[in-house]
């Protein structure tokens, strides 16, 4: 339906089955014969063979029931009627033998297996003379009414029983009721299954035989005239030529398009008009024919009628023989396509403009993907697409026995130059720091931004002593860079694969150490790990620094791909809690860094990313919803903390995890309600994080149903709650961070996220493809979900589209529609991608 129109597609079957009947009339013109009126009538016939089949076969039917009203066919109740007799008679000969005999015995199993084998019979009873009943089979009591004067009828029949000579009694039996009106019914049923195949089958015959019959009558004289109407009635255009390609005769269709009358093209060779293109007149599609008598079906051609004016056709010819079996001339339809062409070229110039569209779309959606792997600040890799590449080169070094090494870099007094130069030269240094980073390593490593002042560089294929010799240079360089008003140094910590760590968790943990042990010493060195940094405490102000207990390290490694994928799930289904929990990571993060190992930040972070994944359950009608929801569809909506617990429960098998996601809702003193979750400090610390953060998000990012709050307003309901629902330490401690790094609190609530555009964009890009592949019902499909994914982003003028795109599909087969809102489409599609890219 969304294909590009072809002239070819009204070439259809009808218009070449009458080419027959044209080409046989056209011949008799050209031969100049007269045709008797009789042979006129008769082929004016033809044109209702079918009408004639049916008058034939409903002939035929009429016999029929001229043979049935003369009892000519059976009569099935009659028939009926006397076998029942017949059978009821021969039970009676086998009764009376046995009644003579006294054997009552048999004659109760001759009615047993008679009303047994006889379905018709409803029940038999074997009565004396005098009324008295000896044997019943059935329920005789009630399908036996009797006649009261002896007589049998159709449903009760008397079978008398003689013993010696004389009358000893009957047998009654009881048939199914045999009326007039059900037999009259059951005929009727049966004659008209008979009458409608009968007259089906003849009204075929007959028309396939006239039609092969009237095929071969001669309508050799028919009159010029009646030809030249029957022609000019033809909404096609038509010319018949002659053996030498003259005009013998135009129809007014033809002449009208080109701006002429028939009269002035009778003569005039048809090659002489002003046809377009290169072609050479003789391998227009006539003269083809004339020469190898072939048809030529669906011939493009176009021709000039005016100054500005030129028209597209469709040729179909046929050559036209007479009696002799010689080529008389020839027979050319002209199909007139100019606006179908005018159309397929608006199509075609709508393709390559979704064609260019889509691979843009395409460019700015790896654009934006790629965005998403990196720091806007400086430009390194985050977390989240470090941890994955960190495990395949884990992997690969575990695998292969290459060496693989790793150090973390943290800047020293970093606070120090954030409170007395401001926040805008702290970025310029993380800026700085992190140019550097990337000019030492350059393409044989990693470099990651770990969290705030803090990088993390991997580096595969490097032993312990390169590994150091490297950090001590990028330590070096640091110090070298001039900020103009200040200068900068840092410390370093190194760990490897073969030193003992069991995760790449683990070996961030030993490289965490060595930067501690670092700062301790002094501050700007390089510090290698060894096996006596194992039980180092880090920092009293952090819960745990020393290496977990063995059965706890040997489960606390969680693939990050793994929540990677999930994280894609989510985002799919729904960017915004994509979006929301990539924010509630990275404030987590933020905070818990301080306080918590390396490894439990990890998890920590893990546990935010996943803290919604039970949405992915949630259907799309509620989960989509633009306004507030029922208290209905917040009950469903609430089975997504249960689903979550269960998706990662399921997927990772590890109880800290799964503890932090599952009592991150549970209120911090909860003595007032009926409950045994653990409260206050029992309550997982990453649990307790998560939910200030978790809370936080979603009072300051704009939904469509309420504004977003202010960070300060944010600030006093978390005080507020604080003691009750959420820990009042943690409660100053996230808002010191969040105050110290501005970056924290920005969302994305006055324009569309970038995970929002990636998916609407994604969306569209199969629709496209959808659409190139005319598949309506996808079209459809992903039209509604764009719609309600853009009415949940706010994206009112996307959504209006979305929906007339969704009624176009299933109440209209007009393609320029459809492409044209597509194209709309990606063209807001594009703009929100811009903006996505500028705001980063």
């Amino acid at each position: 339906m969304c294909g590009i129109p072809h002239g070819d597609d009204r070439s259809n079957t009808l218009q070449r089955a009458n080419f027959g009947y044209h080409c046989g009339v056209v011949a008799l013109v050209l031969q100049r014969r007269s045709v008797p009126r009789a042979l006129l009538d008769f082929m004016k016939r033809i044109t209702i063979s079918f009408r004639i089949a049916m008058c034939l076969a409903l002939l035929s039917l009429c016999g029929v029931l001229i043979a049935r009203v003369f009892g000519l066919f059976p009569d099935t109740h009659k028939i009926r009627l006397q076998g029942r007799i017949a059978l009821c008679e021969s039970l009676a000969i086998n009764c009376s033998m046995l009644a003579s005999r006294a054997d009552f015995h048999g004659i109760e199993r001759n009615l047993v297996a008679f009303v047994t084998r006889n379905e018709d019979v409803r029940s038999a009873a074997l009565r004396r003379a005098d009324g008295e009943l000896v044997i019943q089979v059935g329920n005789h009591a009630v399908h036996w009414t009797g006649t009261g004067d002896g007589q049998s009828t159709d449903g009760q029949i008397y079978v008398p029983i003689a013993s010696s000579n004389r009358n000893w009694g009957n047998v009654e039996v009881a048939f199914q009721q045999v009326s007039s009106v059900g037999s009259t019914t059951s005929w009727l049923s049966q004659f008209m299954e008979f009458a409608i195949f009968l007259t089906g089958f003849n009204a075929v015959l007959f028309a396939f035989w006239l039609r092969r019959v009237l095929m071969h009558l001669d309508p050799s004289r028919v009159m010029p005239q009646r030809v030249r109407s029957a022609l000019d009635t033809l909404a096609e255009g038509l010319l018949v030529l002659d053996s030498q390609g003259r005009i013998v005769m135009a129809n007014k269709s033809f002449a009208t398009t080109i701006g002429q009358e028939p009269h002035q093209l009778q003569g005039r060779v048809a090659s002489d008009l002003a046809w377009m293109g290169d072609q050479d007149p003789d391998k227009l599609p006539w003269n083809d024919s004339l020469r190898d008598n072939a048809q030529r079906v669906g011939v493009p051609l176009q021709l000039k009628t005016g100054e500005y004016d030129e028209r597209s056709f469709h040729v179909n010819v046929a050559p036209i023989f007479g009696e002799d079996g010689k080529s008389r001339g020839a027979l050319a339809s002209f199909d007139d396509v100019t606006e179908l062409e005018a159309k397929r070229y608006e199509l075609l110039k709508m393709l390559k403009t979704l064609k260019a569209s889509r691979e843009e779309i395409q460019e700015q959606n790896e654009q934006l993907k790629l965005l998403a792997t990196i720091d806007p600040l400086t430009e390194c890799m985050n977390r989240r697409s470090f941890f994955p590449l960190f495990d395949q080169h884990w992997e690969d070094s575990q695998t292969n026995d290459k060496p693989l090494c790793g150090f973390m870099v943290d800047i020293d007094h970093f606070k120090s130059i954030n409170d007395n130069h401001g926040h805008g030269k702290g970025d310029e240094v993380l800026k700085g720091v992190a140019a550097c980073l990337r000019e030492q390593v350059g393409t044989e490593g990693l470099v990651c931004r770990f969290g705030g002042e803090e990088f993390c560089v991997l580096l595969p294929g490097y032993d312990v002593e390169r590994a150091v010799a490297l950090a001590e240079t990028i330590r070096i360089a640091m110090s070298e860079i001039d900020f103009e008003i200040l200068t900068i140094t840092a410390s370093l910590g190194v760990s490897s694969i073969h030193l003992g760590a069991s995760s790449p968790q683990e070996m961030l943990e030993q490289a965490d150490k060595c930067l501690y042990v670092a700062k301790r010493s002094g501050r700007n060195q390089v510090v290698a790990y060894t096996l006596e940094m194992e039980s180092v405490e880090v920092d009293e102000s952090k819960v745990r620094r020393t290496k977990p207990d063995a059965d706890e390290s040997s489960h606390t490694h969680i693939p990050f791909p793994a929540v990677a994928s999930l994280m894609s799930a989510l985002a799919y289904r729904h960017a915004e809690t994509a979006e929301h929990s990539a924010r509630v990571a990275d404030l987590c993060v933020a905070v818990g860094r301080s306080l918590m190992s390396v490894s439990e930040a990890y998890i920590l972070e893990i546990a935010a990313l996943l803290h919604d994944i039970g949405k992915i359950g949630v259907p799309d009608a509620i989960l989509l919803k633009p306004g507030e929801l029922t208290t209905e569809e917040w009950r469903v909506m609430k089975m997504n903390e249960r689903i979550g617990v269960e998706i990662v429960g399921s997927a990772f098998y590890y109880e800290p995890l799964v503890d932090m996601i599952r009592l991150h809702k549970a209120p911090y003193d909860s003595r007032n309600e009926v409950t045994r979750l653990p409260m206050g400090d029992a309550l997982p610390l990453g649990a307790r994080i998560l939910a200030i953060a978790d809370a936080y998000d979603a009072m300051v990012t704009q939904r469509s149903y309420r504004k977003a709050r202010l960070r300060d307003e944010a600030f006093c309901e978390l005080r507020r709650c604080a003691g009750t629902q959420f820990d009042p330490d943690l409660v100053e401690r996230f808002i010191e961070v969040v105050c110290d790094k501005p970056q924290l609190s920005q969302t994305s609530s006055d324009k569309m996220s970038r995970q929002t555009a990636v998916q609407m964009a994604t969306q569209i890009e199969e629709l496209a493809r959808a659409l190139d592949e005319q598949d309506l019902a996808t079209i459809e499909a992903l039209a509604g979900r764009l719609q309600a994914t853009a009415a949940c982003a706010g994206a009112t003028e996307m959504e209006s589209l979305a929906a007339k795109l969704n009624q176009s599909v299933t109440e209209s087969d007009d393609a320029s529609e459809i492409f044209e809102l597509t194209i709309e489409l990606m063209d807001l599609c594009r703009s929100a991608q811009r903006a996505a890219v500028a705001t980063n």
